[in-house]
């Protein structure tokens, strides 16, 4: 779990913009929290530095849906989608998919959308639990209502396949082959 307004890189510039991560960097940190989970070790500041070599930031703070693509091709951010429901996050988490949701910060759409990103870990099919860059791990339907959600952002970890060595040496061609070796290092 990481806090986007964590002291430690709070004030730090977000992107190159005159904005900060403690501020506006909820995308940032949740980017940062499935690298991480993927064995890429960022914090935001590192993953903020990536974004910036890469030039990934659109006016100086904004990132698209797959900017986490472009720095870890093998992280697929593979489609936005409507919220449907619980099932529909359960789904999704448990087949292994990070799914980002963007949601109406304040639930209150005469002040228009105010909006803010969060980490979906697991479903008990009650409630989506999250992790959220401003307050922490939180019940998505105590902190935000269920309207509030605007998109669900879909990634993939797209490890490399491993290729498959088919084992058809029976135990006398394997001793064979030992014999051979052996005899090869012998002369």
């Amino acid at each position: 779990m990481m806090l986007q307004n964590d002291k430690k890189w709070k004030d730090i510039k977000l992107g190159t913009s005159s904005d900060t991560i403690g501020r506006s960097g909820c995308l940032l940190t949740c980017y940062a929290m499935i690298a991480t989970d993927c064995g890429k070790a960022q914090t935001p500041p590192m993953m903020n530095q990536c974004f910036i070599n890469a030039n990934c930031y659109t006016n100086g703070a904004l990132l698209s849906s797959d900017s986490l693509e472009k720095v870890f091709p093998d992280i697929k951010y593979i489609g936005n989608e409507n919220y449907t429901g619980i099932k529909q996050i359960q789904d999704l988490t448990n087949g292994g998919k990070f799914v980002i949701i963007e949601v109406d910060y304040d639930s209150n759409p005469s002040n228009g959308k105010q909006t803010h990103f969060i980490l979906a870990r697991w479903s008990d099919g009650k409630n989506i639990f999250c992790d959220d860059p401003l307050f922490g791990d939180v019940s998505l339907f105590d902190r935000y209502k269920a309207m509030s959600i605007i998109k669900l952002i879909k990634y993939d970890r797209n490890a490399p396949q491993t290729p498959q060595i088919e084992d058809k040496m029976t135990d006398k061609e394997f001793i064979k082959s030992i014999i051979e070796l052996v005899n090869k290092f012998n002369k």
